[in-house]
């Protein structure tokens, strides 16, 4: 074995000539945006229970997004995904609003019956690799076009609450 030098595409692409410039947030230097947002989760929410957290361009390139919670009790637990937006005037026409497009993308039954304290769970269920982050949402998302109009990032309760409690999310990305 020897020692070797790996070059990002980044560098490789400084190194050639003519360089090649990058893109904004796929290599590029960029500005990341936050929105954060609480729900409060009530001890009679049920098991399928959805907590709606933010609605975003279906264009945004995710950067990281970070879960804190109150205990909620019993074996609750929450997946975090990504829904078309349940408002029809932010959804792609001829899509139905409010549909699923993958529940667990972020991470899957992350448990929130003891209390959460910050952390990062931006791939926690092992989908949304780093191979995706510099991808637009549509795209890690596995859709074959960007259907345009928004997406909702959202929580799904895996089991039932024993207690309320709020539910905290914070996301970074580059539009």
């Amino acid at each position: 074995m020897g020692v070797v030098t790996v070059k990002s595409t980044v560098v490789t692409n400084q190194d050639a000539s003519p360089r090649v410039a990058q893109q904004a947030g796929v290599g590029g230097a960029y500005r990341v945006r936050e929105i954060d947002s609480i729900v409060a989760a009530a001890a009679t929410d049920s098991s399928t229970s959805k907590y709606l957290f933010f609605r975003v361009p279906s264009n945004i390139r995710v950067k990281d997004l970070w879960l804190e919670s109150a205990a909620l009790g019993g074996s609750c637990a929450i997946d975090i995904g990504v829904y078309y937006a349940d408002r029809a005037e932010d959804c792609a026409v001829g899509i139905v609003p409010g549909t699923v497009i993958t529940a667990a993308f972020f991470a899957s039954a992350v448990a929130v019956a003891s209390a959460v304290t910050p952390t990062n769970v931006t791939n926690e269920s092992g989908t949304y690799t780093t191979a995706l982050r510099n991808q637009p949402l549509w795209q890690a998302l596995g859709l074959a076009s960007d259907p345009g109009g928004k997406f909702d990032i959202a929580a799904t309760s895996t089991a039932d609450a024993a207690s309320g409690g709020n539910i905290y999310l914070k996301m970074g990305f580059q539009d």
